[in-house]
């Protein structure tokens, strides 16, 4: 599997999409989480989509790397 990339590479195909996020509650500490999401951009709305087509609550921009998806096992013979 490749490692990850600056989102400035990613390419116009499906992908996965990563970036860091600042977890703010007052029941706990601030602290950093890893989030990342499998999808596509939109031609219609340019808007970062799951792969079932649903908006996933991050804006394509917010994402800052990507990684391609892996490829499939083996044809089972």
């Amino acid at each position: 599997m490749s490692e990850w990339q600056p989102i400035e590479t990613a390419p116009d195909t499906p992908h996965f999409r990563g970036l860091w996020v600042r977890h703010q509650k007052t029941s706990y500490r601030n602290y950093w989480y890893w989030d990342c999401c499998a999808g596509f951009i939109d031609d219609e709305d340019g808007r970062w989509k799951t792969l079932s087509g649903d908006d996933c609550g991050w804006e394509a921009e917010d994402f800052t790397h990507w990684l391609p998806f892996p490829q499939p096992p083996e044809e089972k013979q």
